[in-house]
């Protein structure tokens, strides 16, 4: 299948999943990862790594975890050079004053959001692909800017304020 670029059918296919669990944000000195973990993220900074695990595994490691979150993934098949999309994604979630960590890996996006917004910001997600959909259903995906300015041009629509842009009124 060949990964998405168009931001409009993106935003249309978001179809955001919830993963089971709790996962929490862990420091741990380069070269040195505690045995029986199993790192869902692992990113070298210099001498210090930081992975992201399920809450219970931090804790059997004594690994001191920061920010408790539920991890959603987007599971639309979006390209890495896709111009917009997460910009759209975190600006909405942004609006609903919702935090998030953001990953994108070689065919999906992931997010860490924190637990108490988990609810919300499914609901965010889900608005924006409905909202998404009825655009591609009034004006069709050939009509649908692609990828490049264009796209830029689009961007502006999702992430203005007011009746016209992406955002509702009152969020």
């Amino acid at each position: 299948m060949t990964p998405e670029r168009n931001l409009g059918r993106l935003l249309a296919a978001i179809a955001p999943r919830r993963h089971e669990g709790v996962w929490v944000f862990c420091d741990v000195p380069s070269g040195c990862l505690p045995e029986g973990i199993e790192p869902r993220l692992t990113f070298v900074e210099g001498d210090t790594t930081t992975v992201v695990l399920a809450e219970e595994q931090a804790r059997a490691a004594g690994l001191p975890g920061v920010l408790p979150s539920v991890w959603i993934s987007l599971e639309v098949d979006s390209d890495l050079a896709a111009v917009g999309f997460l910009a759209v994604i975190t600006a909405r979630l942004a609006a609903a004053s919702i935090s998030v960590n953001v990953v994108s890996a070689y065919r999906h996006d992931h997010l860490f959001v924190p637990l108490d917004r988990a609810d919300d910001a499914m609901e965010v997600l889900t608005s924006l692909q409905a909202e998404a959909e009825r655009r591609l259903a009034l004006f069709g995906a050939g009509k649908q800017p692609d990828y490049g300015r264009d796209d830029l041009v689009f961007l502006e629509h999702w992430l203005a304020p007011g009746p016209k842009g992406g955002r509702a009124r009152g969020s």
